[in-house]
């Protein structure tokens, strides 16, 4: 009769059978077939040449030298550039110029230059001038005695008495011309029926005074013709008469004020009163009188003419 053991049932495995299933195919997909049989144990001994371990305690000689080199030459430029353009960053800017003044409204600045342009509407200019080099007032410009109303500069209404007209259309008035040189310089007009001039107002008006001992016959006058001007007090000479003492003498001129008659003022006087004055004169007076002075200037060379015009 058979017995039937009792004993426990002993594996030869202890590692538990559910262990043994088998994993889900994506996961066993994603895990590498084999693993490296060991890390390595430490860092190469050296690095690619790119990251050296460490740098060298000398620069290469060429390395060392070049770029002190290059700052040497580069410094003193990049100092001189940096701070000027720093400097221009920081200041404001400069306001833009003002637009030169039109000429045909411009308004006479005294004591300066100013370029003006009459239009003559089919009229003279309607001026009396003075100077010339064959007269007593010499020197770069002509010298406004007269403006009269019923002329284009008397409808325009900026020229005065005293008045300096240094450059007329382009032609400079220079000290070598002669007064009827400057007069037909003056009635030149541009093709437009324009007049353009460059005018200096002296502000106060410059004169210089002379004397003239004036001699004359029983009975004969002493020669000069007196006018009032248009505007303004006092008379000016208007004429000297050929032959007599004030034209011989030379001294006189059209266009001079008179202050004194043998030391009587007549500087505030009509014309008429001075004639009396001068009729109560015995055969000789001193006559003092007081003319334009022009301001000199400094003619451009560029607008000198080649040959002087006379």
């Amino acid at each position: 009769m058979s017995e039937t053991s009792t004993a426990p049932t002993t594996s030869t495995s202890t590692v538990p059978d559910f262990l043994y299933a088998e994993l889900p195919e994506e996961l066993s997909e994603e895990l590498p077939e084999e693993l490296p049989e060991e890390l390595p144990a430490e860092l190469p001994e050296e690095l690619p040449e790119e990251l050296p371990e460490e740098l060298p305690e000398e620069l290469p000689a060429k390395i060392a030298e070049e770029p002190p080199k290059k700052l040497a030459e580069e410094s003193p430029k990049k100092l001189a550039e940096e701070p000027s353009k720093k400097l221009a960053e920081e200041l404001p800017e400069e306001p833009a110029e003002e637009p030169a003044p039109d000429p045909a409204t411009a308004e006479i600045i005294p004591n300066e230059e100013t370029i003006i342009e009459i239009a003559l509407n089919n009229k003279t200019l309607g001026i009396d001038i003075l100077g010339g080099s064959d007269t007593l007032i010499k020197g770069p410009a002509a010298v406004i005695l007269e403006v009269y109303k019923e002329g284009a500069a008397g409808q325009d209404g900026r020229l005065k008495v005293g008045d300096q007209i240094r450059e007329c259309n382009g032609i400079v008035i220079h000290e070598n011309m002669v007064n009827e040189r400057i007069c037909l310089s003056l009635k030149m007009t541009a093709e437009n029926g324009r007049i353009t001039m460059t005018v200096y107002r002296p502000d106060p008006l410059q004169y210089e005074e002379i004397e003239a001992e004036l001699k004359k016959k029983a009975g004969k006058p002493f020669g000069i013709s007196c006018r009032a001007p248009l505007r303004g007090p006092g008379v000016y000479l208007s004429e000297l008469m050929p032959g007599t003492s004030a034209e011989k003498k030379g001294k006189l001129q059209k266009g001079d004020f008179l202050v004194k008659v043998n030391n009587i003022d007549v500087s505030n006087i009509s014309p008429v009163e001075v004639a009396t004055v001068l009729k109560l004169c015995d055969n000789k007076a001193t006559i003092k009188v007081k003319r334009f002075k022009i301001i000199p200037w400094e003619i451009p060379a560029e607008k000198m003419p080649k040959k002087l015009t006379i």
